[in-house]
Parts: structure tokens; C-alpha cells; sequence
């Protein structure tokens, strides 16, 4: 069942296109490398495929498509659009480049191709069309995502031997699905018949952005297939993901606050879901288990499979649930906890065994995470969120918050922020940053709020890092006592500034709306009704002058910058070979990039910068300043 999402225009607003629903963005982590001009030349063509082609995504590390089986890099690979999934991971088409942008200007009136997955070159010079050589796979619209409109549409081409491009299958954006749905073309034209072919899928969509979603997956392609489209034939038991976070309340915080109340602050199990997509039995057995690992990759723990199996019952779902490890004796001040989940399947999987898929779908990993700030949000997202003006006068003054529950009296140096980008631009559009250690009581007047802090922002920070997160730090340390405290935003005119939205999130793992969400349009504090997800606003938490995201780098521990203040050139000592720079302002606005040590420094205006040092799959941000 799609999560939908309504609200009245005093209301939180979860961005809406058309009443389609809520809006959908792909995964913030989107990791990209530049790239020559989108064609099959400067992509480059590898050795030409042969049969058996399978595609089920399951492995994939960065979020794009695997250059030994594609040549384009326009979809986005993940795990947070569908809970009805074959098994992890799913492609997914929307209006977003490679780098997570819209394809041009953002207009609501006017549709174009955009993104599109095509196979390298298949030779099927020895074979005809009495070889059954059918292409199946599973598709959605819309899933936990936007549903696409009526005149939006997911096509399928093949390439004859002149390099013309042949539509064979297409569905239209009213066919919105939550479970993915089966379907087979067979090759049958002559011309197909040739050491070039391919076969590409395409979406043709509004040029809206993070909006109108189709989902592809497991896509397997072979002669002497059923003379039929189903999936009988199949015999297959995967992973499709696993409960996520082993936090209670957060999906990350800060180890220091995290070991106030280790007992406490986890859930009761952690669980993995499989799905069974043969359909030609009463179920197949299957048995769990797994292992635990450190930052360090060493096994700290495991649980041998189940010695009696448990039936998961023909096409459907199951799952297996675990007793919570203990978190409170792993090291460092960002440490990670890895879970690698197995699944047996005793009646054995005979498709696809003999096809040439990369990894296999008994297997997923989740990695817990540590981190300086506290996130409910799970990195994805699959919607936007903003304040809804509907009969509001342009120039009305809007707000938004939402709760956190601090664990430790600590500092709090900035806030992380996902800016989403869909529908309008808002990329001009300025606001305040506000934090409360207290707001007025719901439906009553405003005037008890407490303010912590505020700092004015000329524009939403739309970021290609490795994260997607833009951070405002702010220029000095607010004093955070234990308790709650809110983080939000101050809009004085008319527009949706349109943050990230976590569908996934459920607030205590329930189907209930999240009383975390505040707005206030009338001057006075509204709960977020109807909101079960959560917006991607991180606090980002404690003392130290420099902050690690994302895996802690021991080759970023040793950078040094000089001179700090700087008026012209400006070095950074001992950065590791392959990093990115991005000097930004203390409201997270990227001024530039480089990848030199040594930079100029000089146009820049005098105040407070932020250095955001990304290396493989560290960031550190460090400060300096222009004089």
C-alpha cells in the first residue's frame, strides 16, 4: 500500500505534484565521477556480452549501474523506494542527472526523455527468433515514491543492425504500482538478430525533478525462455533489506550520548526480510543467520542459521528477527557496527545460477553508524517536505521545527541539511535557521517560544558530495543542555523551500504519525498531522573544532592548514592523493571546488570559510579564515 499524505494549508506539506502524492528524491548519496559526453563512445563499450544477461542490482556499492553490464550512468540504484521489492536494491528513473540535478531547468509544462539504462552490446549474430530469446523483468511506478502522471511512461527499445532504436514495451504512469509487476518481450524481429544488439529502458517525464518514479529490477535474458511472460519458471529466495537502525529513536547520534543509556536506546531484535519468488510449490525452507563486525573489519560476533527452517511460503515475504547485540564496548569516537545477514535456502535456488550476476541475493549487510550529530532519517529520500501557504498572503511569515531529544549536555556546532530538488526552483530563495530550546504550547500564541540561535541563509546549498547534505555551522559553540531542543527553519515569503523526506522512517517502528514535526502559519504551533515519515535535518553535535562524516579517515587525522587566517594562497598540508575540496560559506553555500593542496584565496570576501575535505569515503570539515 502506497504511504500517502494529505494536509489542510495550515498543515505541513509533503510536496505534492498535481495531488500525485508525496515527492520522491533518489538516495542523497549519490557518489559520481566526470565523465565525457553521455554516448556509447565515450562511455566505452567492453567486450561484447553473450547469454545469459542478469541484472538484479543486489551488491551495488555506489548507487550507479555497473559499467560491465551498462553504458550509461542516469539511474539511480536503491534500497528505500519499495517494500515490495524482488530482493535489494532497484533501479530507479526519474528527472535527475548523474549527479543528482535536474535535467535543465526545472518546468512543470513540458515532458523530455531523461533517464535511461541501455545494456553493452549483446552478440546474437548466431541465433533467430525460433531460439525464445525473451527479456523479462519487474517493474513499479511510483512504489514509495511519487506515482507518475497519466501521460508519463517507462519504454523499452532494441537496437537492429542499422542502429535503429525499435520501441517494443511501454507503460503509462496510471498504471501506479506498490509491488513490482512481471513482464517479458521476446526478440523476434530478424534485424535483432546481429553482434551489436542492445536494448534500452527509458522514462519519458514532466521536467520536475525528484518526481514521477518508475522502479526496474531483475532483468534476465536468455534463449529457450517459457513461451510466456510469468515468472514460473523462476526459483529464487533473496534478501530484500533488513530493520535498519539499531537505535531505538535515531538512525544515527553520538557515541558519547549513545553510551548515557546503551540498554535503553535499542530496540528489543533487529530483522532481515527475504522474499520467495517461486511460485510453483507451497514455500520453500530457509534458515538465518548472521555476523558482526567492527570499524575494523574483524568478527566480533556471530549466529550460526537456525537449525530448523522456517517456510516462507510461495511468492511472498518473510522474515527472521535477532536478539540486539551489545554496542556499548566498540572504540574511537565514530565507531561502526557491521551486520552481515545470510539466508539458506534449503530447497536451493536454481534461478539464476547460471547466469552472470555479480553477487548474491542471500547476502545483505546494514552498517550502524556513529556519528557527530543526531539523524532520524536513514540517508534516503524519497520525498520533499516544506510549508504549505495555500490562501496565504505571499509575504506571510512561515516555520517549521522538528524535536530532538538531546541525550548529554553538550555543544552544537551546525545543522546538516538535506535540500531536495523537485518541482519549483527555489535556489534563490532565502531563510532563517532557527534553533529553540523551547516553542510555545500547540495552538496557543507564540510569543514563550525560546530561541537558541538563528543565522540567515541567502539560498538552499544543493551539494554534489558524496552525501548530499549541505552544513551550516555556525560561528560559534551553542551551549546544548540535556533535554529537548528543536531545529528548524523562518521563511517571510511565499515558496516551498522543499527539504529531504525519509518515507522509511516510523516513529517507535509504528504506522502512527510523527509528533516530532511542528509548523506554524498563524502564529501559533501546529503538530504535523499525517506525517509518518521525517525530514532530513541532522543537529550536529559536540566539541571538537573539526568534524568526521561518513567512514572516519586516517588519512584526513593528519591534514594541516596554513597560514589560518589567510589573505591570498592558503595550503593544506599532508591531503591524501584523489581529494576534493569545497570551500564554503558558514551557511554551507559552495563558493568553489579544487583538488590542489594550495589555493587562492584572495577574491575571497573577510570572515569565517568551511573547508569540506572529501577522500574516498571520509569528509572532514575544517575552518579558516579570510582576512
Amino acid at each position: 500500500m502506497k504511504r500517502l499524505l494529505s494536509f489542510s494549508a495550515l498543515f505541513l506539506l509533503v510536496i505534492n505534484l498535481f495531488s500525485q502524492g508525496i515527492l520522491i528524491s533518489p538516495i542523497n548519496s549519490r557518489v559520481w565521477t566526470a565523465e565525457a559526453e553521455q554516448d556509447v563512445i565515450a562511455l566505452g563499450i567492453t567486450d561484447t556480452l553473450k547469454l545469459p544477461f542478469f541484472e538484479d542490482f543486489v551488491g551495488n556499492t555506489n548507487g550507479q549501474p555497473d559499467s560491465k553490464l551498462w553504458i550509461d550512468r542516469d539511474i539511480w540504484i536503491s534500497n528505500g523506494f519499495t517494500n515490495e521489492s524482488i530482493n535489494s536494491f532497484t533501479a530507479v528513473f526519474d528527472h535527475l542527472d548523474e549527479k543528482g540535478k535536474p535535467y535543465g531547468a526545472i518546468n512543470q509544462n513540458r515532458s523530455i526523455f531523461a533517464d535511461s539504462l541501455t545494456s553493452q552490446p549483446i552478440n546474437l549474430s548466431s541465433l533467430n527468433a525460433s531460439n525464445n530469446i525473451l527479456l523479462s523483468f519487474f517493474w513499479a511506478a511510483g512504489g514509495l515514491g511519487d506515482a507518475p502522471e497519466i501521460e508519463d511512461s517507462l519504454k523499452l527499445y532494441f537496437k537492429n543492425d542499422t542502429g535503429a532504436w525499435i520501441q517494443q514495451w511501454s507503460v503509462g504512469g496510471n498504471n501506479a504500482k506498490q509491488k513490482m509487476e512481471h513482464a517479458g518481450v521476446f526478440v523476434t524481429g530478424t534485424r535483432f538478430f546481429h553482434n551489436a544488439f542492445q536494448f534500452r529502458f527509458v522514462n519519458y517525464t514532466k521536467e520536475t525533478g525528484n518526481l514521477n518514479h518508475f522502479l526496474l529490477d531483475y532483468l534476465a535474458m536468455e534463449q529457450g525462455r517459457l513461451a510466456d511472460s510469468s515468472y514460473k519458471g523462476y526459483k529464487d529466495m533473496g534478501i530484500t533489506r533488513s530493520s535498519g537502525s539499531l537505535l531505538k529513536d535515531y538512525s544515527e547520534m553520538p557515541y558519547t550520548h549513545f553510551k548515557t543509556n546503551p540498554n535503553g536506546l535499542v530496540d528489543a531484535e533487529h530483522c532481515i526480510f527475504v522474499r520467495n519468488i517461486e511460485q510453483n510449490t507451497i514455500g520453500q525452507q530457509a534458515r538465518f543467520g548472521l555476523n558482526y563486525y567492527n570499524q575494523y573489519g574483524t568478527k566480533i560476533g556471530s549466529i550460526v542459521p537456525n537449525s530448523q527452517g522456517r517456510n516462507i511460503p510461495a511468492d511472498s515475504f518473510g522474515s527472521n528477527c535477532f536478539p540486539m547485540p551489545k554496542l556499548d564496548t566498540l572504540s574511537g569516537n565514530n565507531p561502526i557496527f557491521r551486520i552481515d545477514y545470510s539466508v539458506f535456502s534449503l530447497g536451493g535456488n536454481e534461478f539464476p545460477v547460471n547466469y552472470n550476476q555479480g553477487f548474491e541475493n542471500d547476502s545483505f549487510s546494514y552498517t550502524q553508524k556513529f556519528n557527530p550529530w543526531y539523524a532520524y532519517d536513514d540517508g534516503s529520500a524519497e520525498g520533499g517536505i516544506g510549508l504549505d501557504y495555500t490562501s496565504l498572503p505571499a509575504n506571510h511569515k512561515g516555520q517549521f521545527a522538528i524535536k530532538f531529544n538531546n541525550k548529554l549536555a553538550d555543544s552544537l556546532k551546525g545543522v546538516a541539511i538535506y535540500f531536495n530538488r523537485s518541482k519549483e526552483d527555489v535556489s534563490f530563495r532565502s531563510f532563517k535557521l532557527k534553533v529553540w530550546e523551547e516553542l510555545s504550547a500547540v495552538n496557543q500564541p507564540d510569543n514563550n517560544d525560546k530561541l537558541l540561535y538563528a543565522i540567515d541563509v541567502s539560498k538552499p546549498a544543493y551539494t554534489d558530495s558524496i552525501n548530499g547534505f549541505a552544513y551550516i555551522m555556525f560561528d560559534s559553540a551553542i551551549a546544548l543542555p540535556s533535554g529537548d531542543f528543536y531545529v528548524g527553519w523562518e521563511q517571510s515569503q511565499k515558496y516551498l523551500l522543499n527539504v529531504g523526506y525519509d518515507n522509511n522512517y516510523r516513529f517507535e517502528n509504528q504506522e502512527r504519525f510523527n509528533p516530532n514535526v511542528f509548523s506554524n502559519l498563524l502564529n501559533s504551533w501546529k503538530k504535523g498531522f499525517d506525517i509518518y515519515g521525517t525530514p532530513m535535518i541532522r543537529p550536529i553535535i559536540g566539541q571538537d573544532k573539526d568534524f568526521y562524516f561518513g567512514t572516519e579517515s586516517i588519512a584526513l587525522k593528519d591534514i594541516v592548514l596554513y597560514p589560518n587566517p589567510a589573505q591570498n594562497k592558503l595550503t593544506i598540508a599532508n591531503l591524501p592523493e584523489n581529494s576534493l575540496l569545497k570551500v564554503m560559506s558558514i551557511a554551507g553555500r559552495v563558493v568553489f571546488e579544487t583538488t590542489a593542496p594550495t589555493f587562492d584565496v584572495s577574491q575571497l570576501k573577510s570572515g569565517m570559510y568551511l573547508i569540506q575535505i572529501e577522500h574516498m569515503n571520509a569528509i572532514r570539515l575544517v575552518r579558516f579564515i579570510k582576512e
